[in-house]
């Protein structure tokens, strides 16, 4: 999990992570997906970095439609949204992102991901900010008490980041 502020680029960080993730597996055809927590809004965030990332590369397949990018190998990376979990649902993944996760349905995470990630022993990573005490915030918390050597947390205020001019911070 990743508390981080807003304007820090998560999204770009997240979708450039996924297509190294996707790039470096060794597993036959890898699937690779983004979620924000509905997909006309991970289409406004992701979709045009993914598109401009993979713009160039020999043999990339692009569907618009299905919001997903197919690289050589089978590649896949998809764009989704966390509003309707059983459209997820029976899917393999070797990485998940899933992005404003505050935001998603609380299920979303153990009835879905993580039994998608299971097969193949994929990997999850959380970036958001923080809303409150909610299921993002738990998970956060888990990673910072150090109870799984698996779960990591990483906190970047924008006090500390230099990103957000500190006049804009009040």
């Amino acid at each position: 999990a990743g508390r981080t502020h807003r304007r820090f680029g998560k999204t770009v960080y997240g979708v450039m992570d996924g297509l190294d993730r996707l790039l470096r597996c060794t597993l036959p055809s890898p699937r690779v997906a983004y979620a924000a927590p509905f997909r006309n809004q991970a289409k406004r965030i992701a979709w045009m970095y993914l598109k401009s990332f993979t713009r160039g590369i020999p043999g990339v397949r692009v569907d618009g439609a299905e919001l997903s990018v197919t690289l050589p190998g089978d590649r896949q990376f998809i764009i989704l949204g966390g509003e309707n979990p059983d459209a997820i649902r029976g899917v393999y993944f070797d990485h998940i992102i899933l992005d404003e996760f505050a935001q998603m349905r609380p299920e979303l995470l153990p009835e879905v991901v993580l039994p998608a990630l299971t097969d193949r022993r994929g990997s999850l990573l959380i970036p958001g900010t923080p809303k409150g005490t909610n299921e993002f915030h738990r998970w956060a918390m888990l990673g910072l008490a150090g109870e799984d050597p698996d779960l990591t947390t990483l906190v970047y205020p924008a006090s500390k980041t230099g990103l957000v001019p500190e006049a804009d911070l009040s």
